[in-house]
């Protein structure tokens, strides 16, 4: 009996043992709390491995990031020699040609497609995207709208200067910080900065469980 207790107490402590989300979300939590009470925002002591675009500018924390960006990639349009007959040759071109012509009319549809990875660098003006190919900085101010989709994903809205306007998706554990960071920027009174609801069910009974104050 007493063995059956033990492991019932076991699968319980796993159960309730704090993710990396789960901090993500505290840390959050805490720049939060700071903005309402205009406090000094705590500044992260790693810092980029690149030139921020002020010099009053510093990082506040980085994670791994995966980018989407929104879109087609074509026209639907396909086109290939037609191979006619009940050949075993001829019936794997019909469905070689089959499968193109699925796709390119996959491809013509607007859908999330994947676009890049790398670190995510987040400052009180905006945030930066350090991929293989170097840094890309979106500035708060330069976001039409950033919607906080699910736990650890958001999308936004920006132009660029050539004039075009496309709409990304970013997934990791800052997306939630990233999301209140602009709303004290761009709106005041988004929902996010007046309440603790973004933290899911999921994530809130982890947290309280283990003792953690989630109250603004």
């Amino acid at each position: 009996m007493g063995s059956r207790i033990s492991r019932r107490n076991k699968r319980k402590q796993l159960v309730l043992t704090l993710q990396s989300a789960d901090y993500a979300l505290l840390f959050s939590l805490g720049v939060l709390r700071a903005l309402r009470s205009d406090q000094e925002l705590i500044l992260s002591d790693r810092q980029p491995p690149f030139p921020l675009s002020s010099p009053n500018e510093y990082a506040i924390v980085d994670c791994a990031f995966t980018r989407y960006w929104y879109g087609a990639v074509g026209n639907g349009s396909y086109s290939s020699f037609l191979a006619f007959g009940s050949t075993p040759l001829a019936l794997a071109a019909a469905a070689s040609t089959l499968a193109s012509v699925n796709r390119a009319a996959a491809d013509a549809t607007d859908a999330w497609r994947m676009c890049d990875s790398g670190q995510m660098w987040l400052t009180g003006q905006g945030f930066y995207l350090h991929t293989f190919q170097g840094p890309l900085f979106f500035s708060w101010n330069g976001i039409s709208e950033l919607t906080l989709l699910s736990l650890g994903s958001f999308s936004f809205t920006t132009t660029f200067t050539d004039g075009s306007i496309k709409k990304f998706m970013v997934r990791n554990d800052c997306a939630e910080l990233a999301t209140i960071l602009w709303a004290a920027v761009r709106m005041p009174a988004h929902w996010v900065l007046d309440t603790t609801a973004w933290i899911p069910n999921e994530n809130r009974v982890r947290l309280e469980a283990n003792g953690y104050d989630l109250s603004l």
